[in-house]
């Protein structure tokens, strides 16, 4: 009789933490749709936490160049307020609930057969024209 292996799921995220934060940095805007810079993120931040926060302190949470530095799970939620943005929370969310990336990722092959079908019915629709 043979085991079955358990697929193990790494959930060391650091790398991908610090591209989730600097994609949301980079797409970060206010309500009126303006870019916002890291100091205006920081400024953010600061007011919603009542502590400060640095530009610094963010290009260390978001540089991969700082192993050391990792982001303070507490201020996800102002993160999220300040920049506007969810791909940091989705990450963190779908490694807790991995249910999530499933959901997700059967969105997506639902997304993908859609279109396929579509393309299908187009070439189909040309065979047809090119027969009569």
């Amino acid at each position: 009789m043979t085991k079955k292996k358990k697929r193990i799921v790494s959930l060391d995220i650091y790398k991908r933490t610090c591209d989730a934060m600097t994609e949301d940095i980079k797409h970060a805007t206010d309500p009126d749709g303006m870019e916002l810079s890291r100091h205006q993120i920081a400024d953010r931040m600061t007011k919603i936490m009542g502590g400060e926060i640095t530009k610094a302190m963010i290009d260390n949470w978001s540089g991969k160049r700082h192993p050391g530095h990792h982001f303070p799970i507490i201020y996800l939620p102002a993160f999220v307020q300040a920049t506007g943005q969810r791909r940091l929370f989705r990450l963190i969310m779908e490694k807790c609930v991995p249910t999530l990336a499933l959901i997700r990722e059967v969105s997506q092959i639902t997304q993908r057969m859609s279109a396929l079908k579509g393309k299908k019915e187009m070439l189909e629709k040309t065979i047809e024209a090119i027969n009569e």
